[in-house]
């Protein structure tokens, strides 16, 4: 039933913008049950009990609601907020932490959806200029925008050998102690520092 997938944040919004909640938390849900491909948005806005056409009002198209439902752009600020200092540990324990399920779901449907050029492109985008280039801007010492692209991609590295590969061992960690180890990987580039 709808309420049952509406979230804290939905219950607190009014109007379109709990409308415009409801509608990113069942694309969330439907998005990571059944996959990108096999997602409609006629599906969604049936179970939100809504217009088709609000969801194109709202989101422009379903590449566009799929993007925004992923919540990269959220990520990419609550992980860049703070100091330089241990953010290398924020920034892995703010990506694995939370409703990991629904996260690793996620990222394998953006795998799934990656055929899709529009997403490819969206996607580099909002990754270049809400992550790489935030953090480029803060980075001291050489070669800035080359150690943010590599927190990137290590970080990339990280959700795919968790979602796609299911690499046991890191599934069995707790999620502190991955953040601490892999966090000081990340940390020697946003220091800048040589390993």
């Amino acid at each position: 039933m709808i309420k049952d997938a509406v979230t804290e944040e939905v219950v607190k919004l009014s109007g379109a913008d709990t409308t415009k909640a409801l509608i990113l938390d069942v694309a969330r849900r439907l998005f990571s049950s059944t996959g990108y491909r096999a997602t409609s948005l006629r599906a969604i806005a049936k179970e939100v009990g809504v217009d088709p056409a609000l969801l194109i009002r709202y989101f422009g198209s379903k590449e566009e609601l799929f993007l925004e439902a992923l919540a990269i752009s959220d990520f990419c600020e609550k992980a860049l907020t703070g100091s330089l200092d241990g953010m290398g540990y924020r920034i892995v324990l703010e990506l694995i932490s939370g409703d990991i399920k629904h996260k690793m779901s996620s990222y394998v449907s953006l795998v799934q959806a990656s055929d899709s050029e529009t997403i490819r492109a969206r996607l580099q985008d909002v990754v270049r200029t809400r992550f790489v280039e935030q953090l480029a801007q803060r980075l001291p010492g050489r070669d800035a925008e080359l150690r943010a692209h590599l927190v990137s991609a290590q970080m990339g590295g990280l959700i795919n050998s968790l979602a796609v590969i299911q690499h046991e061992t890191l599934l069995a960690t707790p999620i502190d102690i991955i953040a601490e180890h892999y966090g000081e990987a990340i940390q020697l580039l946003i220091d800048g520092k040589p390993a």
